[in-house]
């Protein structure tokens, strides 16, 4: 192996008692272990008194038994379908009961029964594991031993108790990314473990968690290698770097003077850098301490945060519609549960001073609100949002009687750690499945979004209005009248005839109905309305090519309402994609006008020319609340000079699933995806997907905060991927934008890789359509509509009869056909793009 084989670039030299010792992908300061540690003369390393787990936090020397504690993550993350039991803590405890008389405080009984479950899936599956490949790792003792599951007298002491057990758990994390690591294939593992009694589902979330990150993201611990002396079988560095475990060894005069370990040496410039100062003191890694409710930074986050929402609230009084206003008003004096969006207010475990608004999962949200007490929660009518944090204000919690160790159940002294869990604790002996705890008896995604119906449309015109006034026609006619305006530049005659034939053929009705994006349970007995057969003669006009009338069309210089004269268009610019083959964007530059530090880019000229029809007094996150609410896709650009270059929060772990050619799904496939998607859902870049439309924007629509989208790009991200980029050809002004990977956007839409069959031929199959296969078929109307949920309810109906030939994920090939749309769909939408797109050009 030569010396360039190693990427040495994150190394550094440590001056540790007297003597050099390097690392080649670490740069962090440690202390030297102990030496008696060595050579397995450390034969137990892990009591329950007083077990904390930054105590494994610091590199060991290796071990057979214990070389494995290098591989827990000093910064673990229970962000994940797997761990969400672990993720999500009580902010209540229950009263501990015995003999019917109250004596203190416990985990609540939900907890205790996820964390059991979790806890017995590890310790069999690494049991399994570390008999099957013959592995000589000690295990440590399990989480229950530190007494989640007992009752205390104090309410602090239960709370202590439950962190140190929940922490716990990342040991076990770390024995069981050392066991993946050992075996270096999934399929050898998966097939173990699959074959001794885990559900696939449940091996999909572990290859998804962060278990199986072996990027640099997951800050393991590491480990202290002897290169003259190695310890029994002894692992080389080489394999440790690989899988991002920090390594260090001692580098002095024997080491640099075999020849066998040249490529392992310090760069010179790290040799210098450490050598120019001898003094370096060695440094535990800081403990991370929980800030106080009087924490300036992490109030002043959330505080700026409602005091720039109720500002926008304040806004969007000035151009909310009757129907809006109505609805926001009917929710205020009723704050809805479970039908509304629920946040909790969350430090981030890498860093406790900055605060992240985190989404609940819908299931969740009704015990999430019961948690916290009406002074612990806010709710924002304007967007049907709820907000917890135990810092907002006092909870219901009753006094404390202090500090006191006393358990109220099995006393842990006793604890055999060899013992079956079950064997220790009679509360656990029910049996078990290994798989993921029961879910409710229903499809998770099955809540209807409803969009609005109402648009606020411009007033830059002279004369009459648009839209009748809504005592003269209905609703659905008032419908119809909007998108016809909104979406297709039509303008309804002046006056407006009293009579118009009739459709009468039920086909063109259906027809009609089809391209509007209109629901057919609410038009079907509406044949004989007047705008009905004028939004059939005008769409007409497109499909046929013909050119509607100059009355009618208000992308036209001589109608009355033409937009050639619309302030918006004056502020449009061209950008255009940094890619092999450009695609030209529509950027809004309102200048000094602005009110929001991104630019907002359209994604296709009629879109463009949409956002030119909207009430003018509407600004930036107006228009972008607008088109978030009715998924249209459009982009927040920032100019890559402006773009925060503070640290990112690290990228998810997205793994598409793999199945065999024969596999079978069932509803337990995809309630574990819909969890999957939930945990990926907590990602801020994860914002793309509602700008992006289609399918990414109607799974996470009912999740995700808008707000995230408001807030503008998080970020320069160097990860390949996960910028998007634009350039303006006039100036060569680069703009920029988050992105999502491909993966990351495949994995929203519930794609598995499965073998064909034919050797090792994969092929893709998805729960939902692609959004590149979405986006490129006629059924993308560029906006969620009653056609797209209700052919989305469809789907889930499939999805959840056990009967449905289609009840599965689908491959390409037909979700091609089903989303090609019909020939006039696709004739519809190609038509309106390019006159638009001749019209902007022609006007600006």
């Amino acid at each position: 192996m030569n010396q360039t084989s190693l990427d040495k670039q994150r190394g550094r030299v440590l001056i540790l008692d007297g003597d050099m010792y390097y690392s080649p992908n670490s740069s962090r300061r440690v202390e030297l272990p102990p030496y008696d540690e060595h050579k397995g003369r450390q034969h137990k390393i892990f009591e329950r008194k007083d077990a904390r787990v930054e105590i494994y936090h610091q590199p060991r020397w290796w071990t057979l038994t214990f070389g494995w504690v290098s591989f827990v993550s000093i910064k673990p993350c229970f962000y994940s379908s797997l761990f969400e039991p672990l993720a999500k803590f009580p902010t209540r405890y229950e009263k501990f009961k015995q003999k019917g008389i109250e004596f203190g405080y416990c985990l609540p009984q939900k907890f205790c029964d996820d964390w059991r479950h979790l806890e017995e899936c590890f310790v069999s599956a690494t049991s399994i594991m570390a008999d099957t490949y013959e592995t000589a790792a000690s295990r440590p003792f399990s989480p229950w031993a530190l007494g989640y599951a007992g009752g205390y007298r104090s309410y602090k002491y239960a709370v202590e108790r439950a962190t140190r057990s929940r922490d716990w758990f990342s040991i076990w994390m770390g024995l069981m990314s050392y066991l993946i690591a050992v075996v270096q294939s999934p399929e050898k593992w998966v097939t173990l473990l699959k074959g001794r009694g885990f559900e696939q589902t449940w091996l999909d979330s572990l290859l998804t968690s962060t278990v199986c990150d072996f990027s640099s993201n997951a800050f393991r611990a590491g480990i202290f290698l002897d290169l003259i002396e190695p310890g029994d079988c002894q692992p080389d560095v080489k394999w440790f770097i690989n899988y991002n475990v920090p390594v260090w060894y001692r580098w002095g005069q024997l080491e640099a003077g075999d020849k066998t370990l040249a490529h392992l040496a310090p760069l010179p410039s790290q040799m210098q850098e450490a050598t120019t100062t001898l003094t370096v003191v060695p440094s535990i890694t800081p403990q991370i301490h929980l800030p106080s409710k009087n924490h300036a930074e992490g109030v002043r986050a959330y505080t700026l945060f409602f005091a720039a929402r109720q500002q926008r609230n304040a806004k969007l009084l000035l151009t909310e519609t009757p129907t809006d206003r109505q609805a926001r008003l009917s929710r205020e004096r009723k704050p809805p549960t479970s039908g509304a969006k629920v946040f909790e207010w969350e430090t981030t475990q890498g860093d406790p001073t900055l605060w992240v608004r985190v989404p609940v999962g819908r299931i969740h949200r009704e015990e999430t609100l019961g948690n916290y007490s009406a002074a612990q929660k806010r709710y924002d009518s304007f967007r049907n949002e709820w907000d917890c944090c135990e810092e907002f204000g006092d909870g219901d919690d009753d006094d404390d009687d202090g500090w006191d160790s006393e358990l109220w159940g099995i006393p842990t002294d006793s604890i055999d750690p060899t013992q079956p869990l079950t064997a220790l604790n009679p509360v656990l002996s029910a049996p078990m499945t290994l798989t993921h705890p029961p879910e409710p008896a229903q499809i998770l995604d099955a809540e209807r979004i409803d969009v609005s119906r109402s648009h606020p449309l411009r007033d830059h015109y002279v004369g009459e209005p648009l839209i009748p006034h809504p005592n003269t026609i209905d609703l659905l006619e008032q419908e119809v009248l909007e998108t016809l305006i909104l979406h297709y530049g039509y303008t309804p005659p002046i006056p407006l005839p009293t009579y118009v034939p009739p459709i009468n053929n039920e086909g063109d009705y259906k027809r009609l109905v089809r391209l509007l994006g209109l629901s057919w349970a609410r038009c079907q007995n509406r044949m004989s309305q007047r705008y009905m057969a004028l939004a059939k003669v005008y769409l007409d006009s497109f499909i046929s090519g013909v050119r509607p009338s100059n009355d009618a069309c208000d992308f036209n210089v001589y109608n009355r309402a033409t937009l050639a004269h619309a302030t918006r268009l004056k502020h449009l610019r061209f950008v255009e994609t940094v890619q092999e083959k450009p695609t030209t964007l529509y950027m809004f530059d309102f200048g000094g006008r602005s009110e929001a530090p991104w630019k907002l880019a359209m994604i296709g000229a009629a879109d463009a020319l949409m956002v030119c029809r909207l009430d003018g007094r509407m600004g930036e996150y107006e228009i972008a609340s607008y088109l978030l609410g009715h998924g249209i896709p459009f982009r927040t650009l920032i100019s890559s000079e402006s773009i925060s270059r503070a640290p990112r929060e690290p990228p998810p772990l997205c793994v598409l699933p793999m199945r065999l050619s024969d596999a079978q799904f069932t509803q337990k496939d995809y309630d574990n995806y819909a969890r999957e998607r939930s945990t990926l859902l907590r990602h801020p870049r994860v914002r793309v997907a509602l700008m992006r439309g289609g399918f990414a924007w109607r799974l996470c629509a009912p999740i995700v905060s808008f707000e995230s989208v408001l807030q503008g790009p998080t970020g320069w991200n160097p990860v390949p991927g996960t910028m998007f980029t634009a350039r303006d050809p006039k100036t060569n002004e680069i703009f920029v934008d988050d992105e999502l990977t491909e993966v990351e956007l495949n994995s929203i839409t519930g794609t598995y890789v499965c073998l064909t069959g034919l050797g090792a031929q994969t092929a893709m199959r998805s729960w939902f359509p692609l959004s590149s296969t979405f986006e490129a078929g006629g059924e993308d109307y560029r906006r969620w509509n009653d056609y797209r949920e209700d052919d989305f309810q469809r789907r889930l109906a499939e999805i959840s009869k056990p009967t449905s030939e289609s009840r599965g994920p689908l491959n390409a090939k037909k979700w091609r056909d089903l989303m090609r749309g019909t020939k006039d769909m696709r004739r519809l939408k190609d038509v309106i793009e390019r006159w638009s797109e001749n019209f902007i050009k022609e006007n600006l």
